[in-house]
């Protein structure tokens, strides 16, 4: 069966740790862990076999940082790199049923605009690199992980979606508070996820198991779709010099019991977790029934950061960006003077509008390039 064919099925497991197998193995600080490819492909897919054999369904491919903007200038090239990370995937899961190979697409490790200085468009293209040389390779799904901003899931996916029709999964990264690192609540970024098509979404990285079951149940109440939980063996502590995590396989099973029981499809693991840890919670977990799909009954909106819901009472919609009868700001829009704009929307929302609608259509300008422009700069 596919990837698909089994989401909500059945429970399904992902791998843990890549990174930290490799430092075990003995990949130096500062040394990228995608040119083991070429290096030491046979540890690397000794890293996948041993999760393999103890259960797991989904290995992701050891390109977390192949992304070409990030490759930039290490002598790596993104095309290469990813046929081999996936090719040594597809060898460790040496054809037995159910296990699969996840395209593993990180961070850029730019801000995009309006925070940063990459260009969405940029960050679309660099993305769809990495998934036209993947899905060819033979991915059988695309994992967008340990995302700290919408607007770079948003920027994945599409790129996903524009250059394969494989299965998208997309796991975010959530400080204790649950706000990603640009501000997202786990409902927003959650809503966001849904309303953009993937195919199942949760937590990755960052948290533990005990951090990660205070947020879970928001994104349980916020959205229908299959959720994943993949969280570090505990907080990352310093000792020694050294970045550790505390919490062992056995305590690490059971936390992921408790959560899967909550209503999680796809339970694995990230940094610090081992064969040991996976193996455990796998024997913990494969008699539950997945959480699948769900009826939440919820309508909203989603911006950057924050979700308005619909139908639980009145609205505010502010709707004074709108030129028709306003001669101040169709000289604003004529002569690109956004800071005009942003002053209307600023002044909307202190007074309480919870949406704001924008309209720039003026005779004689470039409306289509002005949108452009007026949106990200309300934004930011």
């Amino acid at each position: 069966m596919t990837f698909k064919e089994l989401l909500g099925k059945q429970m399904l497991f992902f791998d843990g740790a890549t990174g930290t197998q490799l430092q075990a193995r003995g990949l130096q600080p500062g040394e990228l862990p995608e040119s083991w490819n070429f290096t030491h492909p046979d540890i690397v897919e000794a890293v996948h076999r041993s999760y393999l054999d103890v259960g797991s369904n989904i290995v992701k491919s050891n390109t977390f940082g192949a992304n070409p903007l990030k490759l930039a200038g290490s002598g790596l090239d993104c095309k290469q790199t990813i046929e081999a990370a996936v090719a040594i995937a597809k060898k460790a899961c040496g054809g037995r049923e159910n296990k699969f190979v996840a395209l593993n697409l990180g961070p850029t490790g730019k801000l995009l605009q309006p925070y940063g200085d990459l260009p969405f468009e940029k960050a679309v293209a660099a993305y769809g690199e990495m998934v036209r040389y993947g899905a060819a390779a033979g991915a059988d799904l695309i994992l967008i992980e340990t995302m700290s901003d919408t607007y770079e899931i948003k920027a994945a996916v599409l790129a996903a979606k524009e250059n394969c029709d494989l299965p998208i999964c997309v796991t975010m990264t959530f400080d204790e508070d649950g706000k990603l690192l640009t501000g997202a609540t786990v409902e927003a970024a959650a809503l966001m996820c849904e309303g953009l098509g993937v195919d199942a979404i949760g937590f990755n990285c960052g948290l533990g198991p005990v951090q990660v079951g205070k947020l879970f149940p928001q994104m349980l109440k916020a959205v229908s779709l299959p959720l994943i939980i993949n969280p570090n063996a505990g907080l990352p502590v310093q000792r020694d010099g050294k970045t550790c995590f505390d919490v062992g396989p056995e305590e690490y099973a059971e936390l992921m019991y408790k959560l899967a029981q909550q209503g999680a499809s796809i339970v694995g693991g990230c940094c610090g977790t081992t064969p040991e840890h996976i193996a455990q919670m796998i024997a913990k977990c494969k008699s539950l029934q997945p959480g699948g799909t769900r009826e939440c009954g919820l309508t909203a909106v989603s911006s950057y950061g924050k979700a308005v819901h619909l139908g639980e009472g009145p609205i505010i919609i502010g709707e004074r960006i709108n030129p028709t009868g306003k001669k101040r700001l169709k000289e604003a829009l004529a002569n690109n003077d956004l800071d005009y704009v942003c002053r209307l929307g600023l002044e909307q929302i202190g007074v309480g509008a919870q949406v704001l609608d924008v309209n720039v259509g003026t005779p004689g300008i470039d409306e289509p390039a002005l949108i452009a422009q007026a949106v990200p700069a309300l934004q930011a």
